[in-house]
């Protein structure tokens, strides 16, 4: 089952949590707790129900970024490869992954002629919702 491939973990304030340049193996959602994101000297809080690094689950991704705890935070960490894997042991969610994969590149690609890449995904204009 993909819920296999999620775990929760614990970061302390100060600790960076990936860095640009690194690999991206593992996406993150924020359940509590004050989480930051800087790339280029631009610097944002985390919202809640965000996914960070959620490209690397659908395509090869570095990551741009720094992502760093501000306060003792809960996460919920989602294992990339093992969650692909689970995804193709069956054709029905191998088959729906692939095509929401497909979706998720598309709309980063054309948001990224607008705006730099980011290991923050903005679904501006809500054009991933539109495509459920």
């Amino acid at each position: 089952m993909a819920h296999d491939s999620l775990y929760p973990s614990v970061a302390a304030k100060g600790d960076v949590i990936f860095v640009g340049g690194n690999i991206a193996t593992t996406s993150y959602l924020k359940m509590n707790g004050h989480l930051s994101y800087t790339k280029d000297g631009e610097f944002q809080f985390i919202d809640d129900a965000r996914w960070v690094a959620e490209i690397c689950l659908w395509a090869p991704w570095v990551h741009l970024g720094i992502l760093e705890a501000q306060a003792t935070s809960e996460l919920l960490s989602l294992d990339a490869p093992k969650f692909c894997s689970i995804l193709a042991e069956r054709s029905d969610t191998h088959h729906a992954a692939s095509s929401y994969a497909r979706r998720f590149v598309s709309v980063v690609q054309r948001q990224s002629r607008k705006s730099a890449l980011s290991d923050v995904f903005l679904d501006e204009g809500g054009e991933l919702a539109s495509l459920e």
